[in-house]
């Protein structure tokens, strides 16, 4: 399956796999949660009046816990084991070793699985059509096709289904477990066809036989074939029915292979909060139920979830919990993948000595992985040749070998493994003159890294602190020029308005029309000295207590010339006892910017009001025109791309005026805010901080 072939090499198909070995548990009485079963059960073994009696509920109780606690599980049914070993109870037995066989190949373990597999099967006489050898046959192929035997696996199941389907009233719920296992198999042989054919056939007999686990089952394969076969929505609808009858029959291993499954397709699907919480969900029934396996995917999948949102350190930490699980429980796989999401994430986090000694471990722990799987292989082909050749090789021995013959074949075999000795010592000394000459080019590339990184922050250090050296000569010769240009431009302004007054009409309108130009560059000098002293190193405010309406009422008189040749009427309703904290000469500068838009923006005839009230412990100025407004997007761009246009007569801007009012009021404790729509007109709302005024006490009064 997509879900976990991607996440761990190893376990393909493990949802399907999973699926199989919880429906052979048909003989459970006891589901998860079921506290009040477990404590019947455990009281009824207290009360068996034989050893007879206490294996038999010794078997209930196992499967009561079985997905609760597998650790509690096995010690119940070897328990019920040893009971029925003593008392000869050869079918309990048989069922508490199928039992064993269950929990170990659950939890990945195909060795101990396979042998008390054939314990039971040693025990149990072949009745072809009984229950409990076609579970002995089912666990059988899912053993053999645990170890890559897909075949063997595929020939027993076929077997099997001809037997049973031969009969007139098939047993739904133990050929359901037929049906199941041959999907599987096709599944991993990528006939989807005929594995779709027998995941629908599995879901209708136990939909038949009533059997609700296999209910459950049969949504969690075909969810799974679905997803094999790039149909995700439909997958993930089946592992969401599944799901919910999981929850409500209180399976807990489904429940949380299930929350995994769903997690991995939100997380593939970049939905990384669900499947955060999916995964955390299934991590806490599987630290439940105290299965290393499920646990520690779940940890795999919750650090994978936090590395696609570059949260690394907590990937990590998720990583590190999976390798400090109990590694006798926790398939070499798994920490294999463990091993190797923790040095992708070192690596991330640049901690490259830590990745590489990670990677070493992960690579030594594959090679020995490899080196016991081969020889699992090779001893598992050797059992079966053995078994089969027996009776040929009792027959056939020759008794009549010499001491001569036997020896000389010792003779050779030394011979032989001292050249395998040797051939072993010159690999592994090949082996590891390679890991030093990789460490070695390791650590230089390291130093010269570093070396590199080191010289290129020295020169960005240099190249910074010239950079801010230039800054400050800029700042300074711009208020220099400033100044110097700003004294002979107002004299230029006073000598054009004094040959207003006394010229004739047609050289006034010329003389009135240079004198605006002047206006404007004197405006545009003023904003440029008091944007390069504000931006100058060392630059403070001078904050004191102002009266707002007198500095309103000396600005207002300055620009009384542009009032009255524009007609516009202003309405200064500032109460003369609102007392500001702020710096004078800013305070001026923000106010002058302020009423000269005004002014500049008003159509003639037009309206300006000039409000101010206490809020808290702020004063709002507010200056209200009736001029030509700005759209919505002039507004956006005003305080920081503005569009610079010409006021109703032609008064041209410089685009400095508000962002210069915004920075400075900022210095003061305040800010400014802008609301306007065409045609309508402008209102700029200035907060200042209210004046700390001095109250008067008794010793100032004596």
């Amino acid at each position: 399956m997509k879900t976990f072939c991607h996440r761990l090499p190893g376990f393909p198909f493990f949802v399907c796999w999973l699926a199989v070995l919880t429906g052979l548990a048909g003989w459970s009485s006891a589901a998860f949660g079921q506290s009040a079963a477990i404590v019947a059960a455990k009281a009824a073994l207290r009360a068996a009046p034989s050893d007879s009696a206490r294996a038999s509920q010794s078997l209930v109780l196992g499967d009561a816990f079985r997905n609760y606690s597998y650790d509690s599980a096995v010690h119940y049914y070897r328990q019920s084991t040893t009971l029925s070993m003593a008392t000869q109870q050869q079918l309990l037995l048989t069922w508490g070793y199928l039992a064993l066989s269950y929990i170990y190949i659950h939890q990945g373990n195909a060795t101990k699985s396979l042998a008390y597999l054939r314990s039971a099967e040693s025990l149990h006489p072949r009745h072809l059509r009984d229950s409990t050898n076609l579970r002995i046959g089912i666990l059988t192929a899912v053993n053999l096709r645990s170890q890559g035997d897909y075949a063997a696996g595929l020939r027993r199941c076929l077997s099997l289904l001809r037997d049973y389907e031969s009969t007139r009233q098939p047993p739904y719920g133990h050929l359901g477990m037929v049906y199941t296992e041959l999907g599987v198999i096709y599944d991993h042989l990528h006939q989807y066809d005929k594995a779709a054919l027998y995941h629908r056939k599995q879901l209708v007999f136990a939909k038949k036989g009533s059997n609700r686990r296999a209910v459950v089952l049969a949504h969690l394969n075909l969810g799974a074939f679905y997803i094999n076969t790039g149909r995700q929505d439909e997958g993930e609808r089946q592992f969401r029915q599944a799901l919910v009858l999981a929850r409500r029959y209180g399976y807990g291993s489904d429940v949380a292979m299930l929350l995994l499954n769903l997690g991995d397709l939100a997380q593939e699907q970049h939905r990384y909060q669900e499947a955060i919480e999916k995964h955390n969900e299934a991590m806490g029934l599987a630290r439940q139920l105290n299965v290393a396996q499920l646990h520690g995917l779940s940890l795999l999948s919750l650090a994978k979830d936090y590395r696609a949102l570059h949260r690394y350190a907590i990937a990590l930490a998720y990583a590190d919990s999976a390798l400090t699980l109990d590694k006798t429980r926790l398939p070499v796989n798994i920490q294999q993948h463990a091993l190797d999401t923790k040095a992708k994430l070192l690596a991330h986090l640049g901690r490259y000595r830590e990745a590489l000694e990670v990677t070493r471990l992960a690579g030594a722990l594959k090679d020995s992985t490899m080196g016991i799987e081969k020889q699992k292989a090779i001893a598992n082909v050797q059992g079966l040749y053995d078994l089969e050749r027996k009776q040929n090789q009792i027959t056939t021995l020759n008794k009549n070998l010499t001491i001569q013959q036997e020896a000389q074949r010792n003779t050779e075999l030394q011979l032989r493994l001292a050249q395998r000795g040797r051939l072993l010592a010159f690999i592994t000394v090949l082996l590891l003159c390679l890991v030093l000459a990789v460490g070695y080019w390791s650590y230089r590339s390291q130093q010269k890294a570093r070396r590199l990184l080191q010289t290129q922050k020295d020169e960005i250090t240099r190249q910074a602190g010239q950079l801010a050296e230039l800054n400050a000569t800029k700042d300074k010769l711009f208020s220099i020029i400033s100044h110097d240009l700003r004294s002979p431009v107002a004299h230029l302004k006073r000598g054009f308005h004094q040959l207003s007054q006394s010229a004739q009409s047609p050289l006034r309108q010329s003389i009135d029309l240079l004198e605006g130009q002047v206006d404007h560059i004197l405006a545009l000098l003023t904003n440029l000295l008091d944007w390069s002293h504000s931006q100058l190193t060392g630059f403070k405010s001078n904050l004191q207590p102002i009266e707002l309406a007198d500095t309103t009422a000396d600005l207002l008189s300055q620009l009384s010339d542009q009032l009255r040749r524009k007609d516009i009427r202003v309405v200064n309703q500032i109460p003369a006892s609102v007392l500001v904290q702020a710096d004078k000469h800013q305070l001026h500068s923000v106010l002058r910017n302020v009423l000269s838009n005004a002014v500049k923006f008003s159509p003639v005839g037009g309206f300006i009001r000039l409000q101010a009230s206490v809020e808290a412990d702020q004063v709002v100025l507010r200056v209200q025109d009736t001029g030509i407004g700005m759209s919505a997007d002039e507004l956006a761009r005003v305080l920081t791309d503005p569009i610079v246009k010409p006021g109703t007569d032609n008064e041209p801007g410089t685009g400095l005026g508000l962002r210069l009012c915004r920075d400075l009021l900022a210095r003061q404790g305040g800010s400014l805010h802008v609301t306007s729509q065409p045609n309508k007109g402008t209102t700029v709302a200035l907060h200042l901080p209210v004046a700390q005024t001095h109250q008067p006490t008794m010793a100032d009064m004596g």
